[in-house]
């Protein structure tokens, strides 16, 4: 008898091909983590943001205090009557007429000589007749009789966004 020696030329081809199969998804892998970590993913930038703190009394007018956050510069300050007021009030708002500039731990007055009834599109704009007693061009918000105990709503725009926003009961 005869025996004839046959030898496998396979015995390669399986582990060759798990081999090449990892490399493929390796690589795939790899593609997929450069493509967010180059920026093919855009991301925005970081918003401002600010901790503030609002006082307004009829006599001194309107502080905003920044507690913290970033500095905000060329910010509009917005002004609206709040809790307290008549719903016909819900449409004004004031708007300043030169931007503000707020930092940590500053106190920045906003005078309401320069305030003007906001016309820009700021939330429920209009202009507020009868309740200004002639002390402040701006606000009206000067009645004793009708304001003290009242809140306003300050809100803090910058690019047309708001970043920051209080609410203070108007002080006599």
């Amino acid at each position: 008898m005869i025996i004839k020696h046959t030898t496998k030329k396979d015995n390669a081809v399986s582990p060759v091909v798990g081999v090449m199969l990892m490399l493929v998804v390796t690589i795939i892998i790899a593609a997929v983590v450069a493509a967010f970590a180059g920026g093919v993913v855009t991301t925005t930038d970081k918003a401002p943001f600010a901790v503030i703190k609002a006082t307004y009394s009829q006599s001194s007018g309107l502080l905003l205090t920044e507690i913290s956050g970033d500095v905000l510069s060329g910010v509009d300050v917005y002004v609206r009557p709040g809790d307290g007021f008549s719903s016909s009030y819900s449409k004004l708002a004031w708007k300043t007429l030169s931007s503000v500039t707020l930092s940590p731990g500053s106190v920045t007055e906003v005078a309401a000589v320069n305030i003007q009834p906001a016309t820009d599109g700021a939330p429920n704009s209009g202009v507020n007749s009868g309740e200004n007693d002639g002390k402040n061009s701006g606000y009206g918000f000067n009645n004793a009789t009708k304001s003290v105990g009242k809140f306003i709503e300050v809100d803090i725009y910058k690019n047309g966004k708001v970043v920051a926003t209080t609410t203070t009961a108007i002080s006599a």
